[in-house]
This record gives structure tokens, sequence and C-alpha cells, in this order.
């Protein structure tokens, strides 16, 4: 719950400060506005969503994160992704714009690598069928919405679609990319309460039937312990009157 306030608290202040033109324009060289704004947030809620996608098969594991390394490798391409990104931004198509917008896609690309290799090895370590789905479906939408960033942006800086279009389809991918991960991060959370409490119940179960076999076997060797005495005591009296009929007899 935490990770969700703080996603959606950073991209509120961001939306809010940019409605309200709290923070100022800024420009390419290429007179291309710039919104410095979206890439401070990205750089901040993006390692959260990482964090989900690396740590949603973890619940019932002992470590939320499998590869502490493998984790801030993740961290160290998405944030270099994202300021590469920003300075294509500012440098538009000039010889070195084209060198961090290519840095941007590489790293891109190493991103996806880690977040795929990051889902593989939690769906192969999960307790649910519910987080195999999750995570499934999270990295089908993790893909397809992280690439839209890319393109929209290419779209803008080519001149194709305008700063206006480029802000309400920029918006909009965002929002739904933050309201997929937060719907996750909440019905995960109150899925595994149930869980947790469905294997506590089991666990009642399991301490209540060892309890019920335990007395079934006393009872058992109760009933056993009773027969043995029983058979000693005929015994016993047989073995005397054949004494008495043997004494009788001489």
């Amino acid at each position: 719950n935490s990770l969700v306030f703080f996603i959606n608290t950073v991209s509120f202040v961001v939306y809010l400060s940019a409605g309200f033109g709290w923070i100022p324009a800024v420009y390419s060289i290429s007179g291309k506005r710039v919104s410095i704004e979206r890439y401070f947030q990205w750089m901040n809620t993006t390692p959260c969503m990482i964090f989900v996608l690396s740590a949603l098969g973890n619940t019932l594991q002992k470590y939320l994160i499998h590869d502490v390394k493998e984790f801030v490798r993740s961290i160290f391409w998405d944030e270099t992704m994202i300021l590469t990104g920003l300075a294509h931004a500012f440098l538009g198509f000039s010889m070195l714009g084209w060198v961090f917008l290519l840095v941007s896609c590489f790293s891109f690309i190493k991103v996806m690598q880690k977040l795929h290799t990051a889902i593989l090895l939690s769906i192969s370590k999960v307790a649910t069928v519910y987080e195999v789905v999750s995570l499934r479906v999270l990295e089908v939408f993790t893909i397809v919405l992280w690439t839209l960033f890319p393109i929209i942006h290419l779209l803008y800086f080519t001149g194709m679609i305008s700063y206006t279009q480029y802000d309400i389809v920029q918006s909009f991918v965002d929002l739904a990319t933050k309201a997929i991960y937060s719907v996750t991060l909440v019905t995960g959370n109150f899925f595994l309460l149930d869980t947790v409490a469905e294997l506590r119940l089991e666990q009642l179960q399991a301490e209540k039937d060892s309890r019920s076999s335990k007395v079934v076997r006393s009872e058992m060797m109760n009933h056993a312990m009773q027969m043995a005495v029983i058979e000693a005591e005929t015994s016993a009296r047989l073995s005397s009157r054949f004494l008495a009929n043997i004494s009788h007899e001489l």
C-alpha cells in the first residue's frame, strides 16, 4: 500500500504542478517544449514498478527480491534510459542527440530483458496461481505501455504530432500504467491475506486431525490393553481350574 501511495502521490503532485503552471516551460534547442516534470516523475515511479514486477511472485518467500544485484542493474538501466531520453529531448536530432537516443533505446531493451528474467524467476517460485497470472499480465502490459512512451516521444520530436496531442496521449498512457500497477498491488495484498488465512485454517485443521488421530490411537491402545488384561485373567482362571482338576484326580 505504501508503494501505491508513493506512485500516485508523485504523479498527483506533478500533474497538479503542471496544471497550475507552477513548473516553468522549458524548450529544446530546436524550440520544442520539453516536459521535464514527466521525466522527474518517471525517475521516481518506474523503480517502484520494477520492484513490483520483481517481488510480486515472492509474497510467501523469505526474501522479496531473489537477486538484489540484478534488481539494482535493472534500476540502473531504467534511470539511464530516462536521463538519456531527456538529453535527446533537449538536443533533438543533432549528432549528440542521436547518440543519446540510441543509448536510451539500448537501455530500454536491457530493462525489458532484466524484467523478463526477473519475472521468469518469480514464476518458478510462486505459491499461487493468482501470482502466475498477475506476473504474466503485468509483463505484457509493461512491454506494451512502456513501448508507447518512446513511440510518442519520437512522434512529437519529429513534428508528426503537436505538443497538445503529445501531452494528452502521454498522460493517458502514464495514468493507465499507474492504474494497472496500483490495482495489482492492492488486489495482491488482499489475495495474500486470503491465502495466509487459508493456510492458517489448513494448519489448524491439520492440528485438529492430528489430535483426533492421537485420541483414536490412545483409545485403540487402551482397548488393546483391556483385551490383554481380559485374556490374561481368562488364562489364569483356566490354569487354576486345570490345577484344581488335577489335584482332585490325584
